[in-house]
C-alpha cells in the first residue's frame, strides 16, 4: 500500500542536475564528504566524486515552471541553478498537453485518490524474478487491478502475467496490447 510520492519536478519529467564544482552545491554533507575524502588523503576529483556520489541536491533544483529566465520560479537568485527547460519538460508546456508527463502524473493521483483498490487492495507481485519489469496486482473484493512497468530502457516482452487487452490507464497510449516499450506503465483495472 505504501505512500506514493513525487517529489520536485517528478511530475514533469525533469531531470537529475548535473555539478561541475563544488560552490555550485548546497547539501552540507556534500561539502563535508568533500572536506572529509580531502583530509583522507583523496584528490580534489576524487572528493568531488564522492560528494556528488551522495549529494541530493540533484534533484533538488527549483522546479522549472515555463521556459523563461529564472525558469518562472522566481526572478531572484535561486539557491541552487536552475534547469535548462529541455524539450517542454515544464509546467506552463505540459499543463494542456493530454500525453504529457504532468497529465499522466495527474491521472495516477486522481486514480489513487477515488479508487480503494489502491489503498485498501490486497498486493500480489505477479512477475518476482523479472529484473526488466515491475509487475503487481492489487485485488478488493471481486476487483483487480494489474500494473506492468518496464524499468529498462529498451523494449521487452508484455509478461504472460499481464492482461492481453487495452490498457486503463498508460503512458504510451491506451491501444498498445504488445511489448512493453522503454520505461513503459500500464495498468489494467476490472
Amino acid at each position: 500500500r505504501g505512500t506514493p510520492f513525487i517529489y520536485q519536478g517528478d511530475e514533469i519529467g525533469m531531470t537529475n542536475a548535473s555539478f561541475a564544482t563544488l560552490d555550485e552545491l548546497d547539501d552540507v554533507w556534500a561539502k563535508t564528504t568533500f572536506r572529509l575524502e580531502r583530509e583522507a588523503g583523496r584528490s580534489d576529483a576524487e572528493a568531488f566524486a564522492a560528494a556528488l556520489a551522495i549529494t541530493r541536491d540533484h534533484a533538488r533544483t527549483p522546479m522549472v515552471w515555463r521556459a523563461a529566465p529564472g525558469v518562472g520560479f522566481s526572478g531572484a537568485k535561486p539557491w541552487l541553478r536552475t534547469l535548462d527547460p529541455m524539450a517542454g519538460r515544464d509546467v506552463e508546456t505540459q499543463r494542456s498537453d493530454p500525453d504529457s508527463v504532468l497529465s499522466f502524473a495527474r491521472s495516477l493521483a486522481t486514480l489513487r485518490a477515488r479508487d480503494p483498490i489502491w489503498t485498501e487492495g490486497d498486493y500480489q507481485d505477479l512477475a518476482p524474478d523479472d529484473a526488466d519489469v515491475f509487475v503487481f496486482a492489487r485485488t478488493l473484493g471481486d476487483r483487480r487491478a494489474v500494473v506492468a512497468l518496464n524499468l529498462r530502457g529498451a523494449p521487452v516482452a508484455r509478461p504472460e502475467c499481464c492482461p492481453n487487452g487495452p490498457a486503463s490507464i498508460a503512458n504510451y497510449g491506451l491501444d498498445r496490447t504488445g511489448d512493453l516499450s522503454p520505461y513503459e506503465a500500464r495498468i489494467w483495472t476490472r
